[in-house]
């Protein structure tokens, strides 16, 4: 009810009326974290973002576990291009043992880092995320090149061939397990699935190009390999 009437103030522009109802009832339930917060929607409304990011931390420090208080604050910062202080807010956040597995701000949290390309850095909680939210499959595939980069080459396949298992004619996973088994050395699996992508496809005329490629360094192989053993009967 107080939130509601308040609402209604802030609708009529009865701005200090509203504020004054929310710190009333702030009183009676002080530890209650809405009404901060919802003073801070009200200042933000209005254009004062320095008013409204004190009340959203006063909501957070009530309620370390406010999630959308927390999401507030760090939209602050996010509409001020100011990423690493968006990112020290989420990681405070998460760092509580009861936020861990929070998919919101874990969401926002990895979707600047991946911005900012602090590429190692955001593993960890791309992982947590992933884990949680197994339908997003844009990010099991950015995790997937992550773990490409540093050569985590199983850990990758599983993520591509996971999201293959639901769009099983995906273009680009189907390029990117194919460019993985050729930097494993798997020739046949590489060609495997650079012939599966389509001639629709914008990445099928470069499909065909290392499908070339992977059969030119086998050929090569195999006629080092052949003069190899044939030197070896000769000795």
């Amino acid at each position: 009810a107080c939130l509601y009437l308040a609402r209604s103030y802030a609708g009529e522009k009865r701005f200090k009326e509203a504020h004054g109802l929310l710190a009333s009832c702030e009183k009676r339930a002080s530890d209650n974290p809405v009404f901060s917060f919802f003073s801070g929607r009200v200042a933000y409304d209005r254009g004062n973002k320095t008013q409204a990011r004190v009340f959203f931390e006063k909501s957070l420090n009530v309620d370390p576990t406010y999630s959308q208080a927390a999401l507030a604050l760090g939209a602050l910062h996010e509409e001020k291009e100011n990423f690493p202080a968006a990112v020290k807010i989420y990681k405070n956040f998460l760092a509580d043992e009861s936020n861990t597995s929070n998919t919101q701000v874990l969401s926002r949290l990895v979707t600047i880092m991946f911005s900012m390309e602090k590429n190692t850095e955001v593993i960890p909680y791309a992982e947590t995320l992933s884990s949680l939210d197994g339908t997003d499959l844009n990010l099991k595939v950015r995790l997937g090149l992550l773990y490409s980069d540093i050569e985590r080459y199983d850990d990758a396949a599983k993520l591509f061939q996971d999201v293959l298992e639901v769009v099983p004619e995906s273009d680009k996973v189907l390029y990117y397990l194919g460019a993985l088994n050729q930097q494993v050395n798997k020739p046949t699996e590489a060609i495997d699935y650079f012939k599966r992508i389509t001639n629709t496809s914008p990445l099928f005329g470069d499909a065909g190009l290392q499908i070339g490629q992977v059969m030119s360094a086998v050929a090569r192989e195999e006629f080092v390999q052949g003069k190899t053993d044939k030197m070896s009967s000769f000795n």
